[in-house]
């Protein structure tokens, strides 16, 4: 069995093992990089509700990076193959071709881990039946769009970002749509108000959205023919699981790299594990909060390239560090554009901050990026450190470029901007909480209680 020898294995073909092969040749030019990917090509996963719209169904029409083109940057390229194994004692990392099914041990200097995220489905009865389907990568979008026709009853658990747009794509299709979700739609992103009003648009398309339940059970003989919601039985003929992942990290536990509570890779501000010479990146290790400066899991594809950039620098000697990612998710569901960014209340919390939601107006703003907002007719929120005036959060719901409009924002929240800089923007600060309003003048926050309640808080 032949041994080949590189400076540098990454292993996992996703958006964070391309950035981090990239990087790391960008970086150190003399170094030699193999990327291990265990699909055909390097697509773009976000593409793939074109796939399940029907809109394609070749992996080609979606691929961002092909053989040649990492060939061009000097990286050899794996696909179709599998890592079994991580020896770090021996410094081998064991693969598998999937079509061939030869074994290939690759010897490196140093390694990245990127093995990415996995769904997460949940046990339930039925979940084997035919008809149940798992959206993560283009073999699962296109077996769903194979499956799907026009009049089926589809029913889509989880309401992230991924679970709207397999709703919607589904609904465009002619499916009878119905979204469930255990608590309410993007309760991680936006605040209560702005959920709802989410909701009430996506509900304008003709999806329903069950808010507060969860699917018990699927039943049926060999495929999907009812669900379980409430103990009541619903036709049905596809579920899609689609609430949430969880970081892929069974390579690293079996090679020993220490694991945080929530099963990611622990790794500091280089992207190093707690092994010399191994980093890792993307959706299978931990990132620091910006605003916190708390290690978190942030299964995001921005902050995958972000963290990817940082251990494709340091792996080959490059020395980079980062002082915290802001975490910024963005999509158009239904005509509608969503930008959370920052905190939220909700993950605030989470993290040990007292964060407080502001509605913000638009009137008259003096920055030109900001007039599409207007035009959008944007809902806006800005979430503050309570006791102080820092922006910590800020989200839109609108149409147009709202999210677009917002996006220079990101720097106030980076600069630890206060709520008087939102004013010079020429926004509005309207309502805090139920019971006091905000007002700024000449610069200065100033808290004005309006009933006896507030002013004996």
């Amino acid at each position: 069995m032949s041994v080949s020898n590189f400076d540098v294995v990454v292993v996992g073909g996703g958006v964070a093992g391309v950035q981090a092969s990239i990087t790391a040749k960008q970086s150190r030019t003399s170094s030699s990089v193999a990327l291990v990917s265990s699909e055909p090509a390097i697509y773009s996963r976000p593409a793939l509700r074109s796939v399940i719209s029907g809109f394609t169904d070749s992996l080609n029409d979606i691929t961002i990076r092909r053989s040649d083109d990492l060939e061009s940057f000097g990286i050899r390229l794996f696909p179709n193959h599998e890592a079994l194994s991580v020896n770090h004692d021996e410094r081998v990392v064991h693969i598998r071709n999937r079509l061939t099914n030869e074994a290939l041990p690759l010897r490196y200097d140093k390694v990245i881990i990127a093995t990415g995220s996995i769904p997460a489905v949940p046990s339930l009865r039925g979940h084997g039946l035919s008809g149940v389907f798992k959206v993560k990568w283009f073999d699962d979008a296109l077996a769903l769009s194979h499956f799907a026709f026009l009049g089926m009853k589809a029913y889509v658990v989880g309401a992230g970002l991924i679970g709207l747009s397999v709703a919607e794509a589904l609904a465009r299709r002619g499916l009878k749509t119905t979204i469930v979700v255990r608590s309410r739609v993007l309760r991680e992103l936006f605040e209560s108000d702005l959920s709802q009003e989410i909701t009430q648009r996506i509900e304008s398309h003709g999806v329903d959205v069950l808010t507060g339940a969860m699917v018990e059970g699927i039943g049926g003989e060999r495929k999907v023919e009812y669900v379980i919601i409430h103990d009541q039985k619903f036709d049905a003929d596809i579920v899609v699981f689609a609430a949430g992942v969880q970081p892929n990290t069974l390579i690293a536990a079996q090679t020993g790299l220490q694991l945080a509570d929530n099963n990611a890779i622990k790794t500091d501000t280089h992207m190093k594990t707690s092994f010399e010479d191994v980093y890792a990146a993307g959706d299978c290790a931990e990132t620091l909060d910006l605003v916190t400066h708390k290690f978190v899991y942030r299964p995001l594809g921005s902050i995958a390239t972000y963290s990817a950039k940082v251990a494709g620098s340091n792996v080959v000697g490059v020395e980079e560090t980062y002082d915290g990612f802001l975490r910024m998710q963005c999509d158009k569901i239904f005509g509608n554009e969503m930008l959370s960014m920052g905190l939220s209340t909700e993950e605030a919390r989470r993290l040990g901050v007292a964060g407080e939601a502001v509605d913000i107006s638009l009137k008259g703003p003096k920055c030109p990026m900001l007039l599409p907002l207007i035009k959008s007719k944007a809902l806006i929120k800005a979430i503050i450190q309570k006791n102080t005036d820092t922006v910590i959060g800020w989200q839109v719901v609108g149409s147009g470029q709202s999210s677009w409009a917002s996006l220079f924002l990101q720097e106030m929240i980076r600069d630890k901007c206060s709520i008087s800089d939102i004013q010079e923007l020429g926004l509005n600060i309207e309502q805090a909480s139920d019971h006091c309003w905000w007002y700024v003048n000449k610069g200065e926050l100033v808290l004005k209680l309006l009933s006896s309640e507030c002013q004996s808080s």
